[in-house]
């Protein structure tokens, strides 16, 4: 999956991200379907 291309996205901002999908993840939501 996806977030965003490196220049336009910082380190910070991918982590963040990235808890958030995990998140939705194990509360059996499909990250695909829920945008970030």
């Amino acid at each position: 999956m996806t977030i965003r291309v490196f220049p336009d996205l910082s380190i910070k901002e991918a982590r963040k991200i990235a808890r958030e999908l995990k998140r939705l993840m194990t509360n059996g939501i499909d990250p695909r379907e829920v945008k970030c």
